[in-house]
C-alpha cells in the first residue's frame, strides 16, 4: 500500500521552504540510500513530504520528478514494492527519458530493474476549481486537472505568480478547496434590496416599486427562514399609494457562494385598489458575494409574483 501523505496546511505552516532546500534535502536522502543508511534515507524523506506542503515558490517538473524517486527509494527499502513501484510510476511519467546515476543506483540493483520494467499507464483526473486569475501546478507541471487515486504535490499560484497555497495530498485525500474558493458558512443575514412586485386583483393589475428589507435566519443546516419587508409605491389615477407587504417564509438553501436559496412563504401583500390580503408563494432566489437576487410568484388575494436585487451585508 501506498504510505500515508498528511496534506500540509499551508496557512499553518511555521516557517516557508524553497524548492532549492527541499533538493538539498533529496540529494541527502539520495547519499544515505547509496550508503545503506536506511534511517537517514527515512529522515530525508520524511522533511521533504514536510516541506513540499509549505514551498514559497513553485516547483519544477524535473525537482518533483527527484522527490518521488527519493520517496520510492525509502518505500523499496522498507519492503513496500507496491509503493515503490507507485512512486516511480508517477516520476517516470513525469520523466520519461530519466536513468538512474549508477552510482546511486547500481546498473543491477533490482529498483533500477523495477524502474526500467515500469509502463505509464493513463490515469483518471478531475477538474481543480481554481478562482478567475489563478493557476496550480500539479507534480510541477501547470494544470487544471488532479489525479485520481494516486499521490500528488499541488501547487496554487495567484495572478502575481505567488504560492497561496501548497499540499501534499495523497491517494485517498480530498483535494483542498483552493484559496478564495472556500464556502461561505451558513449564519444570519441582512440583504437591503430594491423590489418590483405586480399583483392581479379582479382583473385589474398594480404594479408596486420600492425599498425591501429581507432578514435570514438559521434554523439547521440547510434550513432557514427568512422574513420580508416591503415598502413598495403604486402609481394609480388617484395617485401615489403605498403598497406594503410582509413575507415570512422558510427556505432551504444550498452552501457555498453562490449560494441558491429555495422555499415557501406565507404573505401579506397590499394591493392599491383592495385591502391587505393573506396568501402563500413559492420562492427562490440567489446569493453571489454581496449580491443577492430574490424572486417570488404566488396568491394573495390574486395572483402576485415579484423580483428583488440588492445588496447582502452578511
Amino acid at each position: 500500500m501506498l504510505l500515508l501523505l498528511a496534506q500540509a496546511a499551508f496557512a499553518e505552516c511555521p516557517s516557508t521552504f524553497t524548492p532549492d532546500q527541499v533538493l538539498a534535502n533529496v540529494v541527502a536522502g539520495e547519499a544515505a540510500f547509496q550508503a545503506g543508511d536506511a534511517s537517514a534515507l527515512s529522515d530525508a524523506v520524511v522533511l521533504t513530504r514536510f516541506q513540499v506542503g509549505c514551498l514559497s515558490a513553485p516547483l519544477g517538473l524535473n525537482d518533483t520528478g527527484s522527490i518521488y524517486r527519493l520517496w520510492a527509494m525509502d518505500a523499496f527499502v522498507a519492503r513496500d514494492k507496491d509503493a515503490a513501484r507507485a512512486y516511480l510510476a508517477i516520476a517516470k511519467d513525469l520523466q520519461p527519458d530519466y536513468v538512474f546515476s549508477p552510482v546511486v543506483v547500481p546498473e543491477f540493483h533490482p529498483l533500477r530493474a523495477m524502474y526500467d520494467e515500469i509502463e505509464p499507464e493513463p490515469v483518471a483526473t478531475k477538474l481543480l476549481e481554481l478562482p478567475k486569475g489563478h493557476s496550480a501546478r500539479v507534480n510541477g507541471i501547470e494544470s487544471v486537472v488532479v489525479p485520481v487515486g494516486q499521490p500528488f504535490l499541488l501547487q496554487q499560484l495567484d495572478a502575481s505568480g505567488a504560492v497561496v497555497l501548497a499540499a501534499l495530498v495523497g491517494p485517498n485525500d480530498a483535494v483542498p478547496v483552493m484559496a478564495g474558493m472556500e464556502k461561505e458558512p451558513y449564519g444570519w443575514g441582512l440583504s437591503v434590496l430594491g423590489s418590483a412586485r405586480g399583483w392581479v386583483h379582479d382583473g385589474r393589475a398594480t404594479l408596486a416599486v420600492g425599498p425591501a428589507v429581507r432578514v435570514d435566519l438559521p434554523i439547521v443546516a440547510g434550513l432557514g427562514a427568512d422574513v420580508l419587508v416591503t415598502a413598495g409605491l403604486s402609481v394609480v389615477k388617484e395617485g401615489v399609494v403605498l403598497v406594503p407587504d410582509l413575507r415570512v417564509g422558510v427556505r432551504w438553501e444550498v452552501d457555498g457562494n453562490p449560494r441558491p436559496r429555495f422555499g415557501a412563504a406565507g404573505l401579506f401583500a397590499s394591493h392599491a385598489y383592495a385591502p391587505v390580503a393573506p396568501g402563500g408563494a413559492l420562492t427562490v432566489g440567489l446569493r453571489l458575494g454581496g449580491l443577492d437576487v430574490d424572486g417570488m410568484f404566488g396568491y394573495a388575494g390574486g395572483v402576485t409574483g415579484g423580483v428583488a436585487v440588492g445588496r447582502a451585508f452578511r
